[in-house]
């Protein structure tokens, strides 16, 4: 099972929900990466998310289906819009799923003649789940531990992902502005930070060219709320 997805605590809570499924795991952080896992050995599924840095998984589900038609290609993003979803399965995609999304449609998404759990891969955690299978796959964020986590890796990343956005902004590059919108998005997901999730929806917007809201000014709110509380 291949797994791509560029947001550090989605893609750790991707893999485990993979594996308590009974699935081996490949996980990637990047498109080119992805393409280049794919290619160096079989993959009977492979889970993209959509906003890929190097190569998106739109553009690399395209390559993916030419390359390998029998391969079960899913889409799992926050940008869950109409046109994501049509251009998702226009590119080759079987399916496409929004996060967060429940175990048991990452299942249902998975099954298929050509894809069957590793059977040394399977353990405890199949019969002894640790969410409930119409949970979302990051409810157990819920718990202490996993939370703390989920904050101590959004603490480590933020003066990157910052000093990198800053440099951006002052390049006037939007597109680089989306991505970091769109990686908060998804951690704000993880941390149910809805102050966090609105901010990020609002520099979506803000980095469109034609936008009245000002991305500096979005960005230093973002900044002012992590730098406050990085959770």
């Amino acid at each position: 099972m291949l797994l791509a997805e560029d947001n550090t605590s989605v893609r750790e809570f991707l893999a485990e929900a993979l594996h308590a499924l009974g699935y081996a795991v490949t996980a990637v952080a990047d498109g080119q990466a992805a393409l280049a896992a794919a290619r160096a050995r079989p993959f009977a599924a492979a889970l993209l998310d959509i906003n890929l840095p190097l190569l998106d998984g739109i553009a690399l589900a395209r390559l993916l289906r030419a390359e390998q038609p029998a391969l079960r290609l899913i889409g799992c993003s926050a940008e869950a819009a109409a046109e994501t979803r049509t251009a998702a399965l226009a590119a080759g995609m079987t399916a496409f799923l929004a996060k967060p999304v429940s175990l048991a449609a990452l299942s249902a998404a998975l099954e298929a003649p050509s894809v069957t759990p590793a059977p040394e891969n399977r353990n405890s955690k199949i019969e002894n789940p640790p969410f409930a299978a119409t949970a979302d796959i990051f409810a157990r964020l819920h718990t202490p531990a996993t939370l703390a986590r989920a904050r101590a890796t959004l603490r480590a990343e933020w003066p990157r992902l910052r000093d990198t956005t800053e440099s951006a902004l002052a390049a006037g590059d939007r597109t680089a502005l989306r991505g970091l919108a769109h990686y908060l998005q998804s951690t704000a997901l993880l941390l149910d930070d809805t102050t966090l999730g609105a901010l990020c929806t609002r520099l979506t917007a803000a980095a469109q060219p034609d936008s009245p809201e000002s991305p500096a000014a979005l960005l230093a709110a973002v900044a002012a709320h992590l730098d406050r509380d990085p959770a």
